[in-house]
């Protein structure tokens, strides 16, 4: 499904106009550079780090796609108080305003740590969201701070709610939106790799993130407002360009000739001759350079004010394993960092409310911290015991931080006493990776934030939008953690006791690579104590590496029968790159329902119990997601007990599900329903790995009650890295 919650919708990708053709790269610039000569040289051509690129290398660099007519800005004037009574100078450069450079360091997208494609959109939206941080918050002239991730949008939000993919391009206002309502940490949290990947921020990220709190969505080309806007901060704009602009070496840039290109860049000033932009080609052919060419829209958000003293991050050492084990002390590290003025007197003092944990060492003076600067306490750390007979379990603690003036903050943080614990995790097979949650979700822990999606083949792009699991008997029960209008259900919530959250089992006792959940159904009104123990496994080995099996076993805590119950997954699959173009289909002989564009396809089948197969369907979002901006909680208990149910579907956005049920809970009752996300380069293959998942599983034999000379069985612990197949 595209963008749930987003009301503008412009794709961004390259557009190109094929003229040109055949010119190798010494012949295009001779070319170019006559004529150049003949306009009167407005501007210089030459080789630059990014020149003798392809064509197909090049085109890749500019990730962004020309928006249809009816979403081109309409010129509508943008109105802001502020602006009543400006008038703006003939020139302005961010660079040098009162005597201060407010701008920080341009970052080549095609260097350095990767190339990455289509990343212009978001080095051209955090470029500006830094300048604008710099200026709220009175940062000048450093250009190293601050320094926020790219990466995050790149790996982050991805997928069909953001309408933006990554290093194969992205949507500027999407991409703001994202910064609003999430914000980017610093790129120490997670650093440009120049390529499109899982979502590896660091633990402390939310801790750590900058947000906008307003802009421009529309966007405008409007010469008046855009300098108007320039004013307050640099902006991004989508900028008209041809294939020559790969040459630009120097003076005012405007397109001359080659194939059409549509480039992200930062906007941060102009004058008589014409535009001064940042832009992210390379070093060499100048990443501040002028441009005289025409905008297709441009875009900003004012940066949040970041004023007081922050907790940068935090840190623990434990020097045998780094894993806080019982009766273990920890050394706790803390970075704060002075927003807005100096502070003077600054003290930190760490605690915890939790019974079996001592600190000593607790206090420590920070004394000045200035403007923009940074302390810690690595050379007299906060000391940190946990008692012996502690059990497992994540520990509070709170840092009261003080400063000449009667200033004070809280920061509240967690570190796990015993094993590491997540909210999500990617659990790969060596052709396919799945995202799965501690609250059912499955692909992102929320849409589009925080997961990798489901992607096939290895080496390959995301398959999934969004997807879950559900359970229940009625339109009024039914517990899941799928879209509704408002967003995301969150029914299933993580237990405290046992500590649900994802943990590995090492050695695991099923596949090569295997995790465990807990939650329950405490987020629904009318809750029946039933907690869902959720296992998640992939394999390495080859015929058994293009699916990842899911588990979930149900346990009735509560004190009445509970009966018609079904459990079922839902996924929103969006394979094509617009995710409007997808195939759908069934096979309910292989318990298989799924989607496929051009060779890939990504579906689900049901492994146990087969006996009790409900439905496996398609689903056509236009029926049943895009009228409410979301499926409701009936139409999803429809289709799990197969009231709807549709076959092949072609050429359009649609969903995947397969349910399991009939079956009752009796208290302290418990049904496990099994699952595998699967991927294929056919529908022969898809179909193929299914059955392959149900091999491994074990179910068909037990189910048909064959005794063959070769079962597969679970060993504990696992002694090697693949399936072991035991004959007797």
């Amino acid at each position: 499904m595209k963008k749930l919650l987003l009301v503008v919708a412009i794709m961004i990708s390259l557009v190109y106009v094929p003229i040109a053709k055949g010119l190798y790269a010494d012949d295009f610039l001779k070319a170019l550079q006559d004529s150049l000569h003949k306009l009167g040289d407005p501007w210089i051509a030459g080789e630059t780090e990014v020149s003798h690129l392809s064509w197909e290398e090049k085109q890749k660099l500019c990730g962004l796609k020309l928006p249809s007519p009816e979403e081109l800005p309409k010129k509508a004037r943008l109105s802001y108080p502020h602006w009543k009574n400006r008038q703006p100078p003939s020139e302005w450069d961010w660079r040098d305003v009162n005597g201060h450079d407010w701008m920080t360091d341009p970052k080549n997208q095609y260097g350095g740590a990767g190339q990455c494609a289509g990343g212009c959109w978001s080095l051209g939206t955090v470029g500006a969201f830094e300048a604008r941080y710099k200026i709220v918050n009175n940062l000048p002239d450093d250009r190293s701070f601050p320094d926020f991730s790219e990466e995050t949008l790149l790996s982050c939000y991805s997928g069909c709610w953001s309408g933006s993919h990554g290093c194969y391009g992205g949507r500027l206002d999407s991409a703001y939106i994202y910064i609003i309502r999430v914000g980017v940490p610093d790129e120490a949290c997670f650093p440009f790799r120049g390529s499109t990947g899982s979502c590896d921020r660091c633990n402390d990220w939310e801790s750590r993130v900058a947000k906008a709190k307003h802009g421009s969505w529309d966007g405008t080309t409007d010469h008046e407002q855009m300098k108007l806007a320039v004013m307050d901060g640099p902006i991004t704009c989508m900028i008209n360009q041809k294939e020559d602009c790969f040459y630009y070496k120097g003076g005012v840039y405007k397109p001359v000739m080659g194939r059409k290109v549509i480039h992200a860049c930062v906007l941060l000033g102009w004058n008589s001759g014409g535009w001064l932009i940042k832009d992210g080609f390379g070093t060499d052919e100048g990443q501040f350079k002028w441009y005289g060419g025409s905008f297709v829209a441009c875009h900003w958000a004012d940066a949040e004010q970041a004023v007081g003293i922050l907790l940068d991050k935090h840190e623990f050492n434990e020097p045998n394993d780094n894993i806080w084990d019982p009766g273990e002390s920890i050394d706790v590290v803390a970075t704060l960092k002075g927003m807005g003025s100096d502070y003077t007197g600054v003290t930190g003092k760490l605690s915890t409310t939790d019974p079996k944990v001592n600190i000593s060492d607790d206090t420590y003076s920070f004394g000045l911290i200035p403007n923009g600067s940074s302390s810690n306490n690595s050379g007299s750390p906060f000391i940190a015991t946990a008692d012996a007979s502690i059990v497992e379990h994540d520990v509070e603690f709170n840092l009261h931080v003080t400063a000449d003036g009667g200033y004070s903050e809280d920061f509240p943080f967690v570190v796990a006493i015993g094993i590491e614990r997540y909210d999500y995790v990617d659990v790969p097979a060596n052709n396919a990776t799945l995202t799965v949650t501690d609250n059912s979700a499955i692909g992102y822990e929320k849409p589009d934030t925080n997961g990798s999606g489901f992607v096939y083949p290895a080496g390959g792009n995301n398959t999934l939008c969004y997807g879950s699991m559900a359970f229940g008997n009625s339109s009024s029960y039914l517990v899941d953690n799928w879209y509704l209008s408002s967003g995301p259900d969150r029914d299933w919530r993580v237990t405290t006791s046992p500590n649900g959250r994802i943990h590995w089992v090492s050695p695991p006792t099923m596949g090569d690579t295997m995790n465990i959940a807990y939650y329950d159904d405490s987020g629904i009104s009318g809750a029946k104590n039933v907690v869902c123990r959720q296992d998640a496994w992939a394999f390495k080995g080859p015929s058994y590496d293009d699916f990842v099996i899911m588990r979930f076993t149900y346990t009735n805590n509560g004190s009445s029968a509970l009966t018609g119950l079904y459990s079922a997954i839902f996924m929103d699959f969006d394979i094509s790159e617009s995710g409007g173009s997808d195939n759908a289909d069934i096979n309910e002989s292989k318990y298989l329902a799924w989607m496929s564009s051009g060779s890939v396809y990504a579906g689900i089948t049901l492994l146990d119990p087969l006996g009790k197969l409900a439905n496996a369907s398609s689903i056509k979002n236009a029926t049943y997601v895009h009228p409410n901006n979301g499926m409701s909680d009936d139409d999803q208990y429809k289709f799990m007990k197969k009231a709807c149910h549709s076959g092949y579907l072609a050429n359009g956005d649609y969903g995947a599900m397969v349910s399991a049920g009939p079956f009752d809970l009796a208290p302290g009752g418990s049904q496990a329903v099994v699952f595998a996300i699967v991927g294929g380069g056919s529908k022969t293959e898809i179909e193929a790995h299914s059955d392959a998942a149900r091999t491994t599983y074990g179910v068909e034999r037990r189910d048909k009650k064959v005794v063959s000379k070769s079962m597969i069985l679970d060993i504990t612990p696992n002694p090697v890295l693949t399936t072991v197949n035991i004959t007797f």
